[in-house]
Formats: C-alpha cells, structure tokens, sequence
C-alpha cells in the first residue's frame, strides 16, 4: 500500500479541475508500471488505485511473486519522484479478500498501520515478507540491490534496523531522478513548508545518502 505526501494540501489549494487532472495522471502511471514488464511477471501483481493510494496485491505467495511486488514498489517510488510526487509505503505477506469494489484483510490493516507510521518518502518491508526468502537463489543479487538494511524513520518507537526498498540504486542510474529529488529537497513536492514536510524531507535525505555510498551504487 502506498500514499501520496501532501495530497490533502494539494485538495485544499488547487482547483477542482487541476486535482482531477493529477488524478487522471496518476492512475495512468501508477498502473502503466508494469506494461515493460513480461508476461509471467506482469500476471502475478493486480494494481488498485483509489483516489492518492494504491494497492499492489500479489497473486501467490512464492518468491517470484514477492519479487513482482518490490520492484513495482520501487518503480512507483521513483516514477512518483519524476513527476515531482512524494510516496510512502509499506509491503507484508497475509491473506485479503479483492474484488471490484473492495479489498479488505488483516494484511491491509497491516501495511496501513506500517505506512502511517514512517516519516519518509520510502517504503518499509515487513520481517514476516524477509524471513520468506529464499536468498540462495539465482535472484540473490536482485535482493541485494532492491532491498537494504535501514533504520527506518517512524513517528514512536525504538530505533531498529529494518528492511526499506532501495529505490535509490536502480533509480539513480536514470540522471533525471537525481535532478528530480534536487527539486523535492527544495519542497516542490509540497504545497506549503513544515516542520513535519521539513523532517520527511531530512529523513529521505539522509536514506539517499546513504544508499549512495553503498557498493556499485553510482
């Protein structure tokens, strides 16, 4: 599950025309995601977008599932980013009930309580999804460049290491996404400066920082 930073401002200070607009956008890009995608791949995750939130559901619970769902958390991460948009979200394994009208289970209560909570753009991989994997596999270095250890930003709570998608090392070889998070740090993204935005953005910062100086991220 994943929200758009700010969306209630953007409500509150655009017109009506303007917003339907960005939301005509947003849905496009948030489900065009997976169209370079393959065809195995690209079946094995159903996108929902309700109004600034979006929901990626897999379709199973094996590791090749799990791997469809992080690399659309990271694409949507950055595809965002592009279109100076802030997100934030989180990923866990459960069970949910899905149809046209609605998508409702324990796992959704979940990643909405683990999405509230973070004070970043980013995304927070629950430990029940990590102890999942299989890491002796031939996706082994996909792993290692999409996810990272990372003492997430939470709003309470202890400081831990947790698991974060690393939209940074695939991302950053794009050079628009560099010029793009340039313009986010000057709170473009945002209608209006705060302490809250001001921290969200110091946070997301010291994330892109840091997953620069790890190994073969340029």
């Amino acid at each position: 599950m994943f929200d758009v930073l700010g969306f209630r401002e953007l409500i509150k200070t655009r017109s009506l025309e303007s917003i339907a607009k960005f939301g005509t956008q947003f849905v496009q890009s948030a489900k065009n995601i997976r169209h370079r995608w393959s065809s195995d791949l690209r079946r094995r995750l159903d996108v929902r977008v309700f109004q600034d939130t979006v929901i990626a559901i897999s379709n199973g619970g094996s590791q090749h599932d799990f791997l469809a769902t992080v690399l659309y958390a990271e694409a949507l991460l950055r595809t965002a980013m592009l279109q100076k948009l802030g997100m934030r979200g989180a990923l866990t394994f459960g069970d949910v009930f899905c149809d046209r009208h609605m998508v409702i289970g324990g796992a959704i209560s979940r990643v909405y309580e683990m999405e509230q909570q973070q004070e970043w753009i980013g995304c927070w991989v629950d430990e029940c999804c990590v102890k999942r994997l299989n890491r002796a596999t031939a996706t082994d270095h996909l792993w290692d460049i999409l996810l990272a250890s990372y003492p997430i930003p939470l709003k309470a709570g202890p400081v831990k290491m947790e698991i974060a998608v690393n939209w940074v090392a695939l991302g950053f070889r794009d050079e628009r996404l560099p010029a793009a998070w340039k313009r986010v740090k000057k709170k473009s993204l945002f209608p209006r400066s705060t302490w809250d935005v001001m921290r969200k953005l110091q946070n997301t910062d010291r994330f892109v920082t840091a997953m620069l100086k790890l190994p073969g991220v340029h």
